[in-house]
């Protein structure tokens, strides 16, 4: 096929060649195959070069901020680091600062909490006040409404009594 000046066929250009019995079916298929296999090399190597390509530029990116970076902290770096220092000193003292101020608010914060436990005290002993007086003044109408039915009662039998006595006796003068 090479000779004939064939350099790469596809499967039209196969089955023609077929057709006028010019060429083996096993040989047509043997260089197809060394067709595709070196496409598919050529492919390989080209996937390879761009993703070493792509590796390099990566590296030289990497690079650049390096050295964007080192200038930076040549120039610059000094003072930041100072700047941080300065910051952790002032936080340090600002928070030293407060632990001493909160020192004398312990004594403070100690009284402020008694006082608050007392008036809670109170508020508590008025609470149970009121509850007891309540539930007093409801037992005390249960109690005096019990005593009033009981003394309703007690009437009703002492009016059943009497009547039963003077029917009594009205039956004993009947009787007579």
């Amino acid at each position: 096929m090479l000779q004939r000046g064939v350099k790469k066929i596809g499967k039209d250009k196969i089955i023609e060649l077929e057709k006028r019995d010019e060429v083996e079916y096993d040989t047509i298929m043997s260089f197809y195959q060394i067709v595709l296999q070196k496409e598919r090399e050529a492919f390989e190597e080209q996937k390879k070069k761009k993703r070493n390509d792509v590796e390099i530029w990566a590296h030289a990116k990497k690079m650049e901020e390096q050295k964007i970076t080192e200038a930076y902290c040549a120039k610059n770096g000094q003072k930041d680091v100072e700047k941080i220092q300065k910051a952790i000193e002032d936080r340090h003292k600002k928070e030293a600062e407060s632990k001493i101020k909160l020192k004398p608010a312990v004594g403070s914060f100690a009284d402020y909490k008694e006082a608050q436990l007392v008036i809670r005290r109170e508020q508590f002993a008025v609470a149970q006040d009121q509850f007891r007086d309540k539930v007093g003044d409801e037992v005390k109408e249960q109690l005096l409404e019990t005593a009033r039915r009981q003394l309703q009662v007690l009437k009703i039998k002492e009016e059943n009594r009497k009547a039963a006595q003077r029917r009594f006796e009205r039956d004993q003068i009947l009787h007579k």
